[in-house]
This record gives structure tokens, C-alpha cells and sequence, in this order.
């Protein structure tokens, strides 16, 4: 079980598209402070699933994908690309 796997229930269950989160709220959904690379680098938030990004896994698993990464704001907007 990945770290991210709350995240990628709680969008399958989600019933809205486009979702705007909070990274707080991403924290709170997963357990555990998001790394420090999430909130210094946008590509830390990208659709690329393999490699050391395991953390998109989560989002690409469960149907969407980012589509607005707001760093200084602190917010990602996910987007619901095909049914998990």
C-alpha cells in the first residue's frame, strides 16, 4: 500500500471534476506532510507515473490528472480523465 493511496480513494469517490485541493488538505486526506519538493518544484505534481514520481500513481490510478499547480498558493487542481 502506497503512502498515496487515501489520495487516490478519496478522488475515485470524489463526484466533481475539476477538484481543487489544498495541499493542507492533500496532508490531511493522506496522514503525513507532503514532501518539501511538492511545495519548491511544480514538477514534483506531474502526470508521469513511472520512474521516482510514484506519487502520481495515485492520481493517474484513480482517473484524473493535474491540470493547474499553484506553488505559491499551495493548490492542484485534478481533472478527471477516464473512469478508474
Amino acid at each position: 500500500m502506497s503512502v498515496y493511496s487515501p489520495l487516490r480513494e478519496w478522488l475515485i469517490a470524489a463526484a466533481t471534476t475539476p477538484i481543487l485541493c489544498t495541499f493542507e488538505q492533500i496532508e490531511e486526506i493522506i496522514g503525513r506532510r507532503l514532501p518539501n519538493s511538492s511545495r519548491a518544484y511544480a514538477s514534483w505534481w506531474t502526470n508521469q507515473n513511472s520512474g521516482h514520481h510514484v506519487q502520481c500513481r495515485a492520481w493517474i490510478d484513480a482517473g484524473y490528472h493535474t491540470a493547474k499547480v499553484d506553488i505559491v498558493r499551495e493548490t492542484v487542481e485534478f481533472v478527471r480523465i477516464k473512469a478508474p
